[in-house]
């Protein structure tokens, strides 16, 4: 039995636990209104985000808004991303650019960060009816010496990354896309090609169409040479690495008029040469639902680096299958390579944290960020890193990129063959689809150049 004083004691331990939990609940209630109070009092920088669908790309962004986060506590970064604003649907392009025009006609800038690409920017100014939109709402982060600072010189260099911006830098170029002749290795192998990732000659590339035609003469289970009617058309994209490699100058301000043709009548008959195999003949067709190369059904397709992501998103297992291979040359590299940096988002001069936005992107810009962009979605970017390439390149993909910018630096960009061989103001169009088709011989296609150029 407790005696008395024990029972004293026990009620008083009682009573003195009741305190001490009283006590404990009014902390933690003053927490809770200190936590609500502060969350109420964050700045919240809204940012409409693209990537929503593309699983490395995605998780870069969020973990570097959290990290942004942390280091300036205060603040809450809102991202909602651009496919949500049309149900998760997978062609975002309309409403995104429909809702920045609202922004811009109704003055109320309730997002302070928004997605903007090349194109995006030029179709709102189509709309608007002004090249030069940008000017007139967006930050221009050329004006920064921190942005100067953290890209590489190749953005400032090339005039098109200015002008596709109507004459100003609207964001970090974090995002490279170096277009290349995509292979599916695991068609490659059963085929039995080992194909070049790099230094791939004309001979090189008739080999494997050639084995490839052999292949299908063999078996039911045939194989597409080029994937039909992607995002980019293989044919036509292999015919200009073909011309630039065959000219003899390294400075298309200097192209002699006749060297030019020379080389443009060298690669067409090299074009004639595929047409024996009819590689372009695509039975499966390529669609936003269906794609012949990650399915296995095709060999060949051309697309920016960026596409990795995609498929990752659409079939991992598949997408280890793909690997990327630089376009055909002759003897020699071309002036140009087939390549750009994109800048993917804008900050408008009248948002409400426009100061926390533009420091949020800066953020973006750092090297830290940039080593994580090439490891993370193995694809290049503008933005400096301090690692040298060959701490980076761990997989073939980035191996790839890194080799291209080594070979090109500065000369990879944007171009235009029939500018380059005829003038800016050229309204020629060079396109060797129908002769690799068949529908037309090399010859006769050369006239035809010809007869369009005498009539100038």
């Amino acid at each position: 039995m407790i005696n008395r004083a024990s029972q004293k004691e026990v009620i008083g331990l009682y009573f003195i636990l009741i305190v001490i939990l009283g006590c404990a609940s009014k902390v933690d209630k003053i927490k809770d209104q200190k936590q609500v109070k502060a969350s109420i009092n964050q700045t919240q920088i809204n940012w409409i985000g693209n990537w929503g669908n593309r699983r490395s790309k995605r998780k870069l962004v969020e973990q570097t808004a959290r990290e942004f986060e942390i280091l300036n506590q205060g603040i809450n970064v809102n991202i909602k991303y651009q496919e949500e604003f049309c149900n998760n649907c997978k062609d975002a392009r309309v409403p995104m650019q429909d809702t920045i025009i609202n922004m811009i006609r109704s003055g109320n800038f309730n997002w302070d960060i928004i997605t903007l690409t090349q194109k995006y920017y030029l179709e709102i100014g189509n709309v608007l009816n002004d090249p030069e939109w940008g000017k007139k709402y967006l930050v221009n982060f050329g004006d920064f010496n921190w942005f100067r600072e953290s890209h590489n010189p190749i953005v400032f260099d090339v005039k098109q990354y200015i002008e596709d911006m109507g004459g100003i830098f609207a964001g970090p170029l974090i995002e490279g896309r170096y277009f290349c002749l995509w292979y599916n290795n695991r068609i490659a192998k059963k085929i039995g090609l080992n194909i070049k990732s790099a230094g791939m000659t004309f001979d090189d590339l008739l080999g494997y169409i050639k084995q490839t035609y052999e292949y299908n003469q063999k078996t039911s289970d045939k194989i597409q040479i080029f994937a039909g009617k992607a995002i980019l058309n293989p044919t036509s994209e292999i015919f200009n690495n073909l011309f630039l490699s065959a000219l003899s100058s390294n400075d298309n301000r200097n192209v002699e008029f006749s060297k030019g043709m020379e080389s443009l009548k060298r690669t067409l008959k090299a074009m004639e040469k595929l047409a024996l195999f009819n590689p372009a003949d695509a039975t499966i067709i390529y669609s936003a639902d269906k794609d012949p190369m990650l399915d296995g059904k095709a060999l060949f397709c051309s697309y920016a680096s960026s596409v990795i992501n995609q498929w990752e998103a659409d079939n991992y297992a598949e997408s280890q299958n793909m690997l990327p291979a630089e376009f055909p040359i002759f003897e020699k590299l071309p002036m140009y390579y087939h390549g750009s940096y994109q800048s993917v988002w804008a900050v408008f001069k009248n948002a409400t944290h426009r100061e926390q936005a533009v420091n949020l992107m800066r953020y973006f810009c750092s090297n830290d960020v940039a080593e994580k962009w090439i490891g993370n979605t193995r694809n290049p970017t503008a933005i400096k890193v301090r690692l040298n390439a060959s701490d980076i390149a761990l997989d073939d993909i980035t191996k790839f990129n890194v080799s291209i910018e080594k070979k090109y630096g500065t000369n990879i960009r944007n171009y235009d063959i029939s500018q380059i061989l005829f003038g800016a103001q050229t309204k020629i169009k060079l396109d060797a689809t129908d002769v690799v088709n068949g529908n037309i011989t090399a010859d006769e296609y050369y006239n035809k150049i010809v007869k369009q150029v005498k009539k100038k």
